[in-house]
């Protein structure tokens, strides 16, 4: 499966390549940083104690708005996208005649879509620290003096990156299944705003599209919560078969 996963994998590179999939691992995480900078820059005083780095005020809410907000919604609208590549002018009855296992096919849409969303987290990471550059131009006076911690950028990428991949199965399933973009975004829409409403609950880290907003929070409190990541890497494997499986058994 090896040999004609890379050319399937060449393939999707090749059409999402300058498509609005793409962008949106650019515009999302850059708009979440936006939106925390200028609260910082407007009620920076007010928000940092004398002795507190703005760093603190900055990593924080920002994975804490991108991974409960507007990751689970990128994600929906990422797989939507990428499937539906494939669904405008029936283009899975040409693509499924090759002679392509459509095992690779699957999974090439199902790694090219965790690219992206990786893709998106490094673009989150960057825009993170361009913001507290500016920062320290704009308003030094904020504490910005102080060195960024690395480590910590770091784990506040990968955390609601290793939560997103079973959203990124569920979708992606979704977005391929039904040829109906509304249906993915509906759907999409509908359980983010159900996370919300789930987050405080004692389930939310078992919610797959509040996980990644639980890891975050739990190490901004100073934990890493390895059983719920290993939980949704677990059940995000077990999906990925499931859901391939599902793929090569159906009918077109």
């Amino acid at each position: 499966m090896s040999g004609s996963l890379v050319p399937a994998l060449r393939a999707e590179t090749l059409k999402l390549r300058r498509s609005l999939a793409l962008w949106l691992a650019f515009i999302a995480p850059v708009t979440v940083v936006f939106l925390q900078t200028t609260m910082v820059l407007h009620q920076g005083s007010k928000m940092v104690p004398d002795d507190a780095s703005i760093w603190s005020f900055l990593l924080g809410p920002s994975a804490s708005l991108w991974s409960l907000l507007m990751l689970p919604l990128f994600v929906a609208l990422e797989t939507a996208l990428t499937a539906g590549l494939e669904h405008s002018g029936d283009n899975w009855k040409h693509i499924l005649v090759l002679s392509v296992p459509r095992r690779s096919i699957y999974l090439a849409k199902l790694i090219s879509s965790i690219a992206i969303i990786a893709l998106a987290h490094l673009i989150l990471a960057a825009a993170i620290v361009i913001a507290g550059s500016l920062v320290r131009l704009i308003q030094p006076q904020l504490g910005m003096a102080a060195a960024l911690p690395w480590d910590r950028l770091w784990r506040y990428t990968a955390l609601p990156f290793a939560g997103s991949l079973l959203i990124v199965v569920i979708h992606l399933w979704i977005a391929v299944r039904w040829r109906n973009f509304a249906v993915a975004m509906g759907v999409g829409i509908a359980l983010t705003v159900c996370g919300v409403l789930v987050v405080n609950s004692r389930w939310a880290g078992y919610y797959p599209w509040t996980l990644p907003a639980i890891l975050v929070n739990t190490f901004r409190n100073g934990n890493i919560a390895w059983p719920l990541m290993l939980y949704g890497l677990g059940v995000a494997s077990v999906a990925a078969i499931f859901s391939t499986r599902e793929f090569v058994r159906r009918d077109f």
